[in-house]
């Protein structure tokens, strides 16, 4: 994810910063180098506020190295979503890589917390970043709808993250277990193909 950082950055705060302004964010980095100095820290939590009282995360507070603890971030997140039990809430992974060094968590324990978070209409998202096969890895891998799922450049980030702002706020906004609710947060072919074309 080096290539394209600042836009990442500048993408991810954007589409915090365009949420309502009561809505609860908790935004974790991860990789398998020991961020910040610990050699057994494998995530680390960079804000957890209201997204009215949100500060940007700069390349100050993170940088893209090491290795893909991918089960160990979606789990521990996960576990973190479910012990607050929100009304609502949204999961969104973005990576640029496969799992290769999780040690708490396997692909089943992954699973299962993902089922527990669709059983409470609480909708995952999957973010290639220049990831080609992003659509497959999330399908294959965590049972994720190829609706749920897209690979972004540094060219078109800003675009679906701004794209995913308007649907998580049409998705906190809508009645809770509707279709709409969960819905609201699928991308369309007419949606994708856009998004793509800006790449």
């Amino acid at each position: 994810m080096a290539n394209g950082w600042e836009e990442t950055l500048g993408a991810v705060n954007g589409y915090i910063e365009k949420l309502e302004d009561d809505v609860n964010v908790y935004f974790a980095a991860f990789d398998s180098a020991g961020m910040f100095g610990s050699a057994n820290l494998d995530l680390q939590v960079l804000r957890e506020s209201t997204a009215k009282d949100y500060k940007k995360v700069t390349s100050n507070d993170v940088t893209p190295r090491g290795g893909t603890p991918l089960y160990d971030a979606v789990g521990k997140v996960a576990d973190k979503m479910i012990e607050d039990d929100p009304a609502r809430a949204v999961l969104v992974i973005m990576t640029d890589g496969e799992e290769n060094t999780s040690r708490e968590y396997n692909r089943d324990a992954v699973l299962g917390k993902l089922k527990i978070l669709e059983n409470k209409d609480w909708p995952t998202v999957y973010l290639g970043s220049d990831f080609k096969n992003v659509v497959t890895y999330a399908q294959s891998t965590f049972n994720i709808s190829s609706s749920n799922s897209i690979n972004t450049s540094a060219r078109n980030r800003g675009a679906t993250m701004d794209l995913y702002a308007t649907k998580t706020g049409c998705y906190f906004n809508a009645t809770a277990g509707s279709a709409a609710s969960t819905d609201s947060m699928k991308l369309t072919d007419d949606e994708k193909a856009d998004i793509d074309s800006k790449a």
